[in-house]
């Protein structure tokens, strides 16, 4: 998952994307939502993402390509 994690950051620098205002617009954000059924508590790891059951912008696409996904 830190792999993983390295290259998402890593295609966001090459977007140039600039981490200013903490809820601000942005080019292009990219976050692990999930990794299988593991759970991750790590220095600037959470999965399952903490905040991605109060988003619906996340939840709509996530339930089309993963119908049978349980989450919590």
């Amino acid at each position: 998952p830190r792999a993983l994690l390295d290259l998402c950051l890593d295609v966001e620098r090459r977007l140039k994307r600039v981490r200013e205002e903490r809820w601000g617009p942005r080019l292009i954000d990219i976050d692990i939502l999930v990794f299988g059924d593991r759970v991750i508590h790590e220095t600037g790891l959470e999965v399952p993402h903490p905040r991605m059951l109060e988003r619906a912008f996340v939840l709509a696409p996530l339930a089309e390509i993963a119908p049978g996904l349980s989450i919590g």
